[in-house]
């Protein structure tokens, strides 16, 4: 410990006590004594210091993440049917219920035809007796989002929408 502190000029002195003189060098200053209340610490002159407070930095870089080219982006991606995220289609009742839930569990969007208007869909919640989810639903060329409940009837055509890259959060 001494040698790190005095590596960084913060070592204590190596007697501690003394012989009962005032060392000059190393004085022991006492909350009340009158001839030490002018002096103050002054930590040493970072210049040509090392150490923590020295000008002598090592920078150390942190490698670049992998592209990941070849991994899919979400967890399980491979083993989803690839028609859902490639195809603009109706499915049956059953199969729009697992891709919505598939959305919501990687927190996606899909892409959902209303009443022949095409919609961006973010899960949020999904309901059980009757089937039914609830998030944003963004009507396109509008740019806002308003709160819905859908059930799988309400919608035509769908798509999982993925991201290019990585999201950072569910709120990104």
């Amino acid at each position: 410990m001494r040698r790190e502190l005095a590596a960084a000029g913060l070592a204590p002195p190596r007697q501690i006590g003394g012989t009962g003189e005032r060392d000059e060098a190393h004085p022991l200053c006492l909350p009340d004594d009158a001839a030490c209340a002018g002096s103050a610490y002054v930590l040493p002159s970072p210049e040509g210091a090392s150490g923590l407070f020295g000008s002598r930095t090592v920078l150390r870089t942190v490698p670049a993440a992998s592209d990941g080219a070849g991994e899919p982006l979400l967890p399980g991606e491979d083993s989803i049917p690839q028609m859902w995220v490639r195809e603009w289609r109706e499915y049956h009742t059953t199969t729009a219920q697992k891709v919505m839930e598939q959305a919501f569990r990687w927190g996606i969007k899909v892409r959902l035809s209303i009443d022949g208007e095409i919609c961006d869909f973010i899960p949020e919640q999904l309901r059980g007796h009757p089937w039914r989810v609830a998030g944003g639903l963004m009507p396109a060329g509008t740019g806002q989002c308003e709160e819905a409940e859908l059930a799988p009837g309400d919608w035509k055509e769908m798509k999982l929408l993925l991201p290019q890259e990585l999201r950072n959060s569910s709120s990104a």
